[in-house]
């Protein structure tokens, strides 16, 4: 389950065609998720802007009482 909840979040990210808002939509915190009680899931989105290259780092961490070690997903989105 928290595989696919880090992998659910970084497709609807990627699926996001407003590239300027990622990071104030989707970084953030969240301590519930429906039909998921107990999972927690941390999304980051790092701006990169260097040598002409404008890109953003998605990167999501989703964690459980009693799972051994958190689980990451991430993913390099490019500006259009």
């Amino acid at each position: 389950a928290a595989v696919q909840l880090a992998v659910d979040r970084v497709r609807e990210v990627q699926l996001d065609p407003v590239y300027n808002e990622l990071g104030q939509r989707y970084a953030g915190t969240e301590t519930t998720i429906p039909n998921h009680p107990g999972y927690r899931r941390v999304t980051t989105v790092a701006p990169t802007v260097a040598g002409g290259d404008d890109y953003l780092t998605v990167t999501v961490q989703v964690t459980r009482q009693g799972l051994r070690t958190p689980v990451y997903r991430s993913v390099v989105i490019a500006a259009p």
